[in-house]
């Protein structure tokens, strides 16, 4: 098989595509968690949380981390994609070419999702925040700024480089690119 047919980029709205289809997946993992927390609350009705650092904990480890890990075992898996990569027939590789691993693909998913973690710590250290807040603090601010630039410049990078490559497929070494559609790859994978 061409090499260079199986590594070429993947096209970009192929990756924009995938994203909306794993970012379905998201949307119904997020419905559970909700009726699931609903349900808990209405049958223990737990004490109200005011610590911004228990808020920004239940967050992270209800939605941030299952996301990442979701991401770092799918694209570090066989398969080398997610649910909604593999619908679009593109998949995520080491720069060189070689499978990729579970490390890379944690590095690139922790990388990836940072944005939404700055700005779930940023806005749970507004005071009053969901329900009551008055004014935002120099902190959350930048914060809220910090997570709003690094999301942008994973757009335009994905958009305007000539590889689609992001900061994070930079700093774990990766790429993502078209798959053969019947190319079932082999991997071997180091942790």
């Amino acid at each position: 098989m061409n090499d260079d047919l199986v590594h070429r980029p993947a096209p970009r709205g192929k990756r924009l595509l995938a994203f909306f289809f794993d970012y379905l997946l998201i949307v119904a993992y997020f419905l559970v968690l909700a009726a699931v927390s609903l349900g808990l609350t209405a049958v223990v009705n737990p004490p109200p949380i005011s610590s911004p650092y228990v808020f920004d904990l239940i967050a992270f480890v209800t939605t941030v981390l299952p996301v990442i890990l979701y991401f770092t075992l799918a694209e570090g898996g066989g398969r080398q994609a997610t649910w909604g990569k593999r619908r679009v027939g593109i998949q995520v590789t080491a720069v060189d070419h070689k499978p990729l691993t579970y490390r890379q693909s944690f590095i690139r998913s922790l990388i990836k999702f940072a944005p939404w973690q700055i700005a779930h710590t940023s806005l749970f250290h507004i005071p009053g925040w969901p329900w009551a807040f008055e004014t935002i603090g120099a902190a959350s601010l930048v914060g809220l700024v910090v997570a709003q630039g690094l999301a942008l410049l994973y757009i335009l990078c994905l958009l305007f480089t000539p590889t689609g490559r992001t900061p994070y497929d930079w700093l774990a070494g990766t790429m993502v690119v078209a798959r053969q559609k019947n190319e079932l790859p082999t991997m071997e994978h180091e942790t």
